[in-house]
């Protein structure tokens, strides 16, 4: 299987998202990877002098969920686009954060975006975002099986029904709750009835309504 992992090579473009710790305040700067050990999920990359740093520096990070690819030059901002929050400086917290674009307001460049993770709508001047993702095969295309119909409604509190499940076959037909999305990687973080959570492909879930 053609995962994440194997688009991230030396010489990628990424953005740099949900580092913790001392390297938080590098999140949402633009990098180079400079060495990648996708076997050991182990990366290093060149971050150039700028905002969060005086001086150039290579930074170690583990783990491929930090480094999102930075989309092909020339991608617009279009409404169910995938950004990066960052540069801002008031709400450093935000920096690095992964959203979609709901609505554009062209007329003052802000942009809604609904966070992936916390499902937050935030307002964001257009120079504070940046276009990700891995959609150079067709830009237009939906990024998962299902992503421009069941999937674009799927939000954080939806009641989802498992299908299709190959290694947890138990839990098809089950309904279960979604906690958070990663659209980037077509992930969806969910709570089953019996309070267990498990993480799954977009593909297997089908929406069945709203929490009440």
């Amino acid at each position: 299987a053609n995962n994440d992992t194997d688009t991230l090579m030396e010489g990628s473009i990424v953005v740099l998202v949900r580092l913790k710790g001392a390297l938080m305040a590098h999140n949402g700067e633009v990098v180079t990877v400079t060495k990648a050990r996708p076997e050991k999920d182990k990366y290093e990359v060149f971050l150039p002098a700028g905002r969060t740093s005086d001086s150039s520096e290579t930074l170690k990070v583990t783990g491929s969920d930090h480094l999102v690819l930075v989309a092909p030059k020339g991608t617009q901002l279009n409404v169910g686009g995938l950004v990066c929050i960052r540069g801002l400086r008031n709400h450093l917290e935000l920096n690095g954060s992964l959203g979609r674009i709901v609505e554009c307001h062209p007329e003052n460049h802000r942009y809604e975006v609904r966070a992936t993770d916390s499902g937050q709508l935030f307002r964001v001047k257009q120079e504070n975002l940046l276009p990700v993702g891995v959609e150079e095969h067709h830009v237009d295309a939906p990024m998962f099986p299902g992503a421009d119909s069941a999937a674009d409604e799927v939000a954080t509190g939806s009641m989802v029904e498992l299908h299709d499940l190959k290694s947890a076959m138990q839990y098809n037909g089950q309904t279960a709750e979604v906690m958070s999305i990663d659209r980037s990687r077509g992930r969806y973080e969910i709570m089953m009835t019996d309070g267990a959570v498990k993480t799954v492909r977009a593909e297997n879930v089908r929406l069945v309504g709203c929490k009440t």
